[in-house]
C-alpha cells in the first residue's frame, strides 16, 4: 500500500471499492480503508492535512505529515476537557508503577522515581507553584507521610506542623512546633538564633545567638549561649566541644579578648584536668579567689600542691607531721636554699646546699645540725639527696620553704 492523505477520501461516494486520484496521483484500494461499523475512512470527515496515517511504519500524525513516533502531535492537545474522572497513564519498563500518572478524581500527579528539568543553555529551573498564596502549602512526602512543608508565608518546616512555623526554618523532632523543635530565627534586631526548647521567647529553652543587632543585650558580632529554664529550675548553659578523632580538643582565639562573666554575677569558672575531685584551675567569682588544684581557695591564690615554678626557680612549700626518726627527702642533685621550722618554733634554720650535697647552716637554733645526729633536727646529705629528719624524740610538725634550680 502507498501513503495517502485521509482528506483525499472525503469525495468518495459510499459503495465505491476502487478509486484513482488523478490530481494527487495516489492509488488506493478502499477495500482496506474501512473503519468500525463498515464506514469508510471518509466518515472521519477530517480537515485537509490535519490527520495523517503513515501505513508503512504504522504511524499517525496530527498536524504533521511525517510522524516520527506511533503518535506524533504537532500542536496543542487537550485531555479530558469534560473534566470527568478519566485518568491518564504513561507506562515505561516498570511493570508495577507507571512512569507518569494523573489521577483525575484526586487532582494529583505521580512521577516514578525522578523528575529532571534540564536546560543547558540557560541553566536548569524547576518551579513548583501553589495557586492559593494565602492558605496553600507545598508538601514533601516520604512513604505516604508528610515530612516537610513550604508554607504560604515563606517559612519552611520539617515534619507535620500544626500551624505555620513562627520563624524562617523550623525543624520539629516530634511532629509539633514546640517541644523537641529546633528553629533558625532572624529576629527584629537582625540577630540569628538557633533555638531548641518549649518556648521561643527569651528566658526559655536554649538559644545559640549570632548577634547582628545593635541592642545592649546582643551587641553586633557577639556569639551568645543562653541556657534557659528547664522544668521550672534555673540551669546553666553549657557548651560541649567533642572530638571523637584525635587526642584532645581545643578552642583557638585569635585577636580576641575573652571576657568571662561580663555581668559581674556569682558565676564560677572551672578548668578540669585528670582529677575528678579538684579542678586544675578554679575562679571563685563570689569570693574573688583563685585556686589551682582546688575548688575551695581560702586565699586570693591557693595552690593545692607543694611544688611551683617562677622564672626558672623551683619552689616547694610544705607543712607535714613527722614522727621521731622519720625524714622527708626534699631535693636531689640541685643547688638552692631554704628555711625550716620544727614544732611551735622550737627549732629553726636558714640553710643552703650545693650540688655535691654539702649543707651549710646560715642561721639556726641550737638543736639544728647538718648531719644525722640523735636529739637534733637534721638537715643533711643522705647520699641520694638532701633530707630533713626529725630526731628530736617526739612527733613534730615540720614546715619548710625551698628554692632551687
Amino acid at each position: 500500500m502507498s501513503d495517502a492523505l485521509i482528506s483525499n477520501f472525503n469525495s468518495i461516494p459510499e459503495g465505491n471499492t476502487n478509486w484513482a486520484d488523478t490530481v494527487n496521483g495516489y492509488w488506493q484500494n478502499l477495500d482496506q480503508a474501512f473503519i468500525s461499523g463498515g464506514k469508510y475512512l471518509s466518515y472521519l470527515n477530517v480537515d485537509n492535512g490535519t490527520l495523517f496515517v503513515d501505513t508503512t511504519p504504522h504511524r499517525v500524525g496530527i498536524g504533521t505529515s511525517s510522524p516520527t513516533a506511533k503518535l506524533d502531535v504537532d500542536g496543542d492537545a487537550i485531555l479530558n476537557k469534560s473534566k470527568a474522572d478519566k485518568d491518564f497513564t504513561i507506562w515505561g519498563t516498570n511493570a508495577t508503577y507507571p512512569n507518569f500518572f494523573i489521577d483525575a478524581s484526586a487532582n494529583t500527579a505521580q512521577i516514578l522515581n525522578q523528575l529532571t528539568v534540564s536546560n543547558a543553555a540557560s541553566h536548569s529551573t524547576l518551579i513548583i507553584d501553589s495557586d492559593n498564596e494565602s492558605t496553600s502549602k507545598i508538601s514533601l512526602r516520604r512513604a505516604g507521610s508528610e515530612k516537610a512543608s513550604l508554607f504560604a508565608s515563606g517559612q519552611f518546616g520539617t515534619t507535620v506542623l500544626a500551624v505555620d512555623p513562627i520563624y524562617g526554618l523550623s525543624i520539629s523532632l516530634d511532629g509539633q512546633d514546640g517541644t523537641g523543635s529546633v528553629a533558625f530565627i532572624k529576629d527584629s534586631t537582625n540577630n540569628v538564633r538557633i533555638h531548641g526548647g518549649q518556648n521561643y521567647n527569651s528566658g526559655y529553652g536554649h538559644n545559640l545567638i549570632l548577634a547582628g543587632g545593635t541592642t545592649n543585650d546582643y551587641p553586633a558580632g557577639n556569639l551568645l549561649l543562653r541556657g534557659g529554664y528547664i522544668t521550672g529550675s534555673g540551669t546553666y548553659g553549657k557548651i560541649y566541644i567533642q572530638n571523637p578523632v584525635g587526642t584532645y580538643n581545643y578552642v583557638s582565639f585569635e585577636h580576641t579578648a575573652i571576657n568571662f562573666n561580663d555581668g559581674n554575677q556569682d558565676y564560677d569558672v572551672a578548668v578540669w584536668g585528670t582529677s575528678t575531685a579538684n579542678p586544675a584551675f578554679f575562679i571563685d567569682a563570689g569570693a574573688n579567689k583563685v585556686g589551682i588544684g582546688t575548688s575551695t581557695p581560702a586565699t586570693a591564690l591557693e595552690v593545692n600542691d607543694q611544688y611551683s615554678k617562677f622564672g626558672g626557680l623551683n619552689k616547694r612549700n610544705s607543712s607535714q607531721s613527722l614522727a621521731d626518726d622519720a625524714e622527708i627527702s626534699i631535693v636531689t642533685e640541685t643547688v638552692g636554699f631554704g628555711f625550716v621550722q620544727a614544732g611551735d618554733n622550737e627549732e629553726y634554720a636558714l640553710f643552703s646546699w650545693a650540688s655535691n650535697g654539702t649543707v651549710t647552716l646560715i642561721q639556726n637554733s641550737t638543736n639544728v645540725v647538718a648531719s644525722d645526729t640523735d636529739g637534733k633536727l637534721c638537715i643533711y646529705d643522705t647520699g641520694s639527696g638532701i633530707a630533713i629528719k626529725n630526731r628530736l624524740g617526739s612527733q613534730k610538725t615540720i614546715r619548710f620553704q625551698l628554692n632551687y634550680s
